[in-house]
């Protein structure tokens, strides 16, 4: 009895693996993406198709799934191709504002260095209407 029993578990688990190799598949799905994702103008990527099983699909399942897969491939890869040239679009439109911001923070930090050596020369001079040099909007100066 015990052979039997132990034959038909193994039995069980043996046709499970199969069972598992052998159902049609269909891959992950991309996830909707993110509130802060930058939205897109290509459109969404349609769901993948269903893969048949190769090993039991009739010619005809195979003929149709092979149709199916290629009309979502081609739309997938333009999709992406779209998606690209906006990624790219807009990592141009970030380098051109890094080297924006970096001219502009160069440039106020040579008006805060010019105002503090101007305040350091004053303040040296030891008049009587010393500056008080501690806050001057956001580029506060390093003279104290």
């Amino acid at each position: 009895m015990k052979v039997f029993v132990g034959a038909a578990v193994s039995a069980l688990l043996l046709a499970g693996a199969a069972f598992a190799q052998t159902t049609p598949t269909t891959p992950a799905t991309p996830a909707t993406p993110a509130a802060d994702i930058l939205p897109s103008q290509c459109g969404a990527i349609s769901p993948a198709p269903t893969i048949p099983d190769g090993g039991r699909a009739t010619a005809t399942q195979m003929h149709t799934a092979d149709t199916t897969y290629r009309a979502w491939a081609t739309d997938t890869e333009a999709k992406l191709h779209c998606r690209a040239a906006e990624v790219e679009a807009v990592n141009r439109q970030v380098q051109a504002s890094v080297v924006a911001y970096q001219a502009q923070a160069t440039a106020a930090r040579a008006v805060s260095d010019a105002y503090n050596a101007a305040i350091t020369t004053f303040n040296a001079r030891g008049s009587s209407a010393h500056v008080d040099d501690t806050h001057h909007g956001g580029l506060v100066s390093s003279h104290e």
